[in-house]
């Protein structure tokens, strides 16, 4: 008899680590209500890299290009071009195979 996989144990309301969205909610950073929040952009910055990769097709997110990011490092080595440090870059998946493909390596 094939054993069926068990059900995921999320508690009702609590957000879903599987998900871009929940992911940046386990890390304290609420969308859209943290986005024009100033003080805690690097906060932001930081949650946004760490979860990228959980992004779906048609979701995309923007963070400031800085200069000492292992993340933006990565992307760069797998072929994304950068905007120049303290511009904006848009990280959409399924837009480009290029970032596609160093969103799941980075």
């Amino acid at each position: 008899m094939a054993s069926t996989p068990a059900a995921a144990t999320t508690a009702p309301g609590a957000p879903d680590a599987n998900t871009f969205r929940g992911c940046l909610q386990q890390q304290g950073i609420r969308l859209p209500e943290d986005e024009n929040n100033s003080g805690g952009e690097e906060r932001m910055r930081t949650a946004i890299e760490s979860c990228a990769s959980l992004l779906t097709p048609g979701e995309a997110v923007r963070i400031r290009v800085v200069k000492d990011s292992a993340f933006q490092k990565c992307l760069a080595g797998h072929g994304v071009k950068l905007p120049a440090p303290g511009q904006w870059l848009s990280i959409n998946r399924g837009e480009d195979r290029v970032m596609d493909a160093a969103l799941t390596r980075c």
